[in-house]
């Protein structure tokens, strides 16, 4: 039996600048906070051999296709644009680990290439 548990990382950018689009612009701030409190509450749903943290990061240069959370190890860009898309991700993705088509983000995922978590 393996003691090493898979770890997820959800990456939320939540880059301001100065001038032109950011993930800032469209309160990622807010969605960072939602995300992790959602998360805590829906603690007992979630997959315990995998343990995931919220990450807040500045820019992951992909700012013309925001805003932006990157999951990994699965690969996946979602855009976001309300708390009940974040509810959907969560519930989706993270609990029933299905992809949550119509939140990927097809201005990176352009080839059609992504596979199931």
């Amino acid at each position: 039996m393996s003691l090493v548990r898979e770890r997820t990382h959800i990456f939320i950018c939540t880059n301001r600048k100065a001038q032109g689009k950011c993930c800032a612009l469209y309160d990622s701030e807010k969605i960072f906070e939602y995300f992790k409190a959602e998360l805590n509450r829906k603690y007992d749903l979630l997959d315990k051999t995998k343990r995931i943290k919220v990450v807040k990061t500045s820019c992951l240069g992909q700012c013309a296709f925001g805003p932006n959370i990157f999951i990994v190890p699965d690969n996946i860009w979602y855009r976001f644009s309300t708390l009940s898309d974040i509810d959907e991700l969560i519930d989706t993705h993270l609990i029933q680990g299905k992809l949550v088509e119509r939140l990927i983000n097809t201005g990176i995922h352009h080839d059609n290439t992504i596979q199931p978590a």
